[in-house]
């Protein structure tokens, strides 16, 4: 191994690890498990020649997992081994005609090479778990707004995409390497770049064009062995996903600092990325868009080359894009969407601004992809501010690349990257908060520049702010507004017919996306105002139970008061007045009787009558200030004074029997689940929430147990109290295990009126469905036999205690508190917890 390089040296040890796994495997020589036991006697002749051969077919076809890292080996790392194994034999057995630099030998070698290559490619096309780990999905730039990449929507799986990716990024960059991660990943979808070309781009190699005010990086294209021109331009949209913001970043974070590298180095935009091999690149950037998805199931999906895919595609359906500008821009040879090609002049066609230009515009989200664009920039600002920004420009970078630097032929880039990093200084804040990494440096660079603005007015509530962040805020709505003006996507006024058609369809492609969000928030707000609605018929409902229960409350105090009153009949009939501060009315109580005589006056009272006359009683309620003094004389009453007293008496009357006689409700040990899914029918509870509900198809199951969703269909009285809440929640998630898709729907739209015989009947069978499913899952977690029947009441209460002492067994027999909660969502709703959000801000 002497004046071998240390990373041959290793190549070679690992090389002689795999040698050692094939002769353990396979019996080549009686005896021989390493190659160290190989001798020459072995080799004679053609048998090393034979045994390369067997060994370079194993190599090919088997997955080999890797001896350094995770994953297994790739064609290119197989590769590698093949020749190092290759070296490891020739320096073991100098003398075998294996080593021999001979035509014949020579020949044979380039044979077998050439052999291993086919070999291993048609492993890779039928191995279904490799050809299943290299499949990449196509990673799309916005699914939430775009309008021709849908397929990604209606798949039913969780939605990945390089904004989301993006904003995951920004979230956590706090230092240099998670900075870069972000400008590495921006710049190589914003270039259609493969894995690892962005780790070749210099600044020293670019320019600045004044044309398209957009800098030119002389790009390597790996396949190819050539380079081409690459025009990067500000994001038209979406901060997060913009190349000159993550620069921004980068910069903050010390990307332009050159005290620490080498010479070699230094021209390099990722420096640091110089001594990686490009594969090992492309590794990287998988795993930072591995890393920054929230879908673990997902993960797998997407690698470098997922980017690639997903502009490509985003490309080939833009309609401003011609088909040669769109293989402009990524590269390839062109041909397919156009005449025939001519492959001797194609030879001779150069990469050129105008034709890389339009498909990074179109990545960039210009639907008008032949204009002259304009960068972020601080001209809005006025010369009034030049110093000023000047000196803030200086404070956010510490910047020792000759080229950025004033006077530097890419000095403007260093202009655009600041302008774009304080042009998204609002939306940065409103995403991350005031108190991230990345706002926090913003602020410091602006307090060091003595930022002001004496144009600039504070807002109302702003006067405990810092004057130089609220200089900062105005200057970002201003250098953003600038920006969108600076850029308007119409019909160009000149060309032929079929351009105007093509831009007005760009205008209308770019105003669809603005009418589809105005329509989202008109829709949201029409919600809002439903869930208003819902809560202020509930309200409305309990303040009309509380004055029933009042009401009832208060003549139960009377009558009880009454019984304990020496005049009880009196005391009773005033204990039924409707009123307090009203004199009970009732007919005089007669005494003629046999034991007192018609004429006696002493036993009838001087206010008595045979006649039954009315006569006013007084009434003392010592629970109201309104109560009416007690009359001094007898007060003899009017007709109209009768018939009001009658008409009140009855009206009371009617509202304390119709009390009395509404079903009480169902003591808790009695509410059933056909009880509770009547009343949720009956008073429209799911049905009003399904209106309510701003999203397609119908509502979550969520809302039958999940408090944390703005529709939750609330407690029953029964479970009032905290503890009982908790018991509700359990019991109507084992409901909503059983409850179909379908059977949900109907629930959804079944109204009071329609709670027919069949209506009862179909709420029945999902009480009986939810027994079935309780008692599979006390078998299944071992607290009863199979075949046995419970004799278990269909309660709501009774129900959640059966879930909860399945989930303490689970737990008993080593699941995870969250690991039982999730198992439990999943039969629920189909859903982890946590996986979905179930919240009704986020439903739609």
């Amino acid at each position: 191994n002497m004046g071998l390089a240390n990373k041959t040296v290793e190549g070679d040890g690992t090389s002689t690890k795999y040698l050692d796994k094939y002769l353990t495997i396979y019996d080549q020589w009686p005896g021989v498990n390493k190659l160290a036991d190989v001798k020459e006697e072995h080799v004679e002749g053609e048998w090393l020649k034979m045994f390369w051969l067997n060994f370079a077919y194993w190599m090919a076809i088997t997955p080999l997992k890797k001896e350094i890292g995770e994953g297994y080996l790739d064609f290119s790392s197989k590769e590698t081994y093949y020749k190092s194994a290759k070296r490891v034999l020739s320096i073991k057995f100098p003398n075998n005609d294996f080593s021999s630099k001979q035509q014949d030998s020579t020949d044979w070698h380039k044979g077998t090479k050439a052999y291993f290559d086919t070999e291993c490619k048609r492993s890779r096309i039928e191995n279904e778990v490799e050809k299943e780990t290299r499949k990449s999905e196509p990673l799309y730039k916005d699914l939430s707004s775009s309008l021709t990449v849908e397929r990604a929507k209606y798949l039913g799986v969780d939605r990945v995409d390089a904004k989301s990716i993006a904003s995951s990024l920004i979230q956590k960059t706090k230092h240099y390497d998670s900075a870069s991660r972000l400008a590495e990943f921006n710049l190589n979808r914003a270039a259609l770049a493969r894995g690892g070309e962005h780790s070749y781009a210099r600044y020293d190699e670019g320019a600045f064009d004044p044309f398209f005010q957009a800098p030119d990086f002389d790009w390597s294209i790996i396949k190819q062995k050539e380079r081409q021109c690459m025009l990067v331009f500000c994001d038209l949209n979406l901060y997060m996903v913009c190349p000159f913001f993550s620069f921004a970043v980068f910069f903050l974070f010390g990307g332009l600092r050159r005290d620490t590298v080498s010479d070699l180095k230094k021209p390099f935009i990722f420096p640091h990325l110089r001594s990686i091999r490009s594969d090992s690149v492309a590794n990287r950037m998988t795993k930072t868009l591995q890393n920054n998805i929230e879908f673990p199931d997902r993960k797998p999906a997407f690698t470098s080359r997922s980017m690639r895919k997903g502009s490509m595609t985003e490309n080939r359906l833009h309609r401003d894009l011609s088909p040669d500008e769109e293989v402009a821009r990524s590269g390839h040879t062109p041909g397919g969407g156009g005449p025939p090609k001519n492959s001797n002049a194609e030879g001779y066609v150069a990469s050129t601004p105008g034709m890389n230009a339009p498909g990074g515009l179109a990545l960039a989200g210009y639907t008008n992809c032949h204009m002259r664009p304009v960068p972020f920039n601080f001209d809005c600002l006025g010369m009034e501010a030049y110093e000023t920004v000047q000196r803030l420009v200086g404070a956010l970078f510490v910047n020792d690349v000759p080229e950025l630097k004033k006077g530097g032929k890419l000095h403007a880039v260093l202009n655009i990257c600041a302008a774009r990093l304080i042009g998204s200084l609002v939306d940065l804040v409103a995403d991350v908060g005031y108190n991230h990494p990345i706002v926090q440096k913003i602020i410091s660079a602006a307090q060091e520049a003595k930022v002001v603005d004496d144009r600039v007015e504070a807002p109302i509530g702003a006067a405990n702010l810092p004057r130089h962040y609220i200089v900062l805020k105005d200057w970002s709505k201003k250098i953003k507004h600038a920006f969108v003006e600076n850029n308007p996507q119409h019909a160009p006024a000149s060309g032929n017919t079929e351009a105007k058609v093509a831009g007005m369809e760009s205008l209308v492609a770019s105003i669809l996306p603005r009418l589809t969000s105005l329509e989202e928030a008109v829709m949201a707000r029409e919600s809002n105002n439903e869930v208003l609605q819902i809560q202020r018929d509930e309200i409305q409902r309990l303040n009309a139970e509380i004055e029933v229960l009042r009401q009832t409350n208060l003549m139960q105090k009377r009558m009880l008061k009454a019984v304990s009153s020496p005049d009880h009949n009196v005391s009773y009939a005033q204990a039924k007045s409707p009123c307090p501060s009203m004199p009970a009315i009732m007919p005089a109580i007669s005494h003629n009787t046999s034991a007192a005589g018609e004429g006696d006056a002493s036993a009838t009272g001087e206010n008595s009558s045979t006649t039954g006359e009315y006569i006013n009683t007084p009434v003392a309620d010592t629970e109201s200030e309104r109560c009416a003094q007690p009359p001094t004389k007898k007060q003899k009453t009017t007709t109209a004074q009768k018939t009001t007293a009658t008409t009140a008496s009855a009206a009371y009357s009617t509202v304390v029997d119709n009390a009395m006689k509404s079903p009480a409700p169902a003591k808790i040990g009695d509410h059933t689940v056909q009880l509770e899914l009547e009343r949720l029918v009956e008073n429209g509870v799911i049905s009003k929430r399904q209106k309510a509900y701003r999203g397609n198809g119908f509502v979550s199951k969520s809302i039958l147990f999940d408090e944390k969703n703005d529709l939750f269909v609330g407690l029953p009285d029964q479970f009032a109290l905290i503890s009982e809440g908790a018991r509700y929640r359990r019991g109507m998630t084992t409901v909503a295990m059983v409850i179909t898709q379908q059977q949900w729907e109907e629930l959804c739209n079944l109204e009071s009126t329609e709670l027919d015989e069949d209506r009862r009947k179909f709420l029945v069978r999902i009480q009986d469905s939810t027994m079935v499913r309780i008692l599979e899952l006390e078998v299944q977690a071992g607290l009863k036999e199979a075949g046995k029947k419970s004799r278990a009441r269909p309660t709501i209460h009774s129900i959640a205690g059966r879930l909860l002492d399945v989930t303490k067994k689970w737990k008993e027999q080593g699941m995870a508190d969250l690991d039982a909660e999730n198992k439990i969502h999943l039969y629920a709703i189909g859903f982890r917890k946590g996986q979905q959000t179930l919240s009704f801000a986020r439903q739609g």
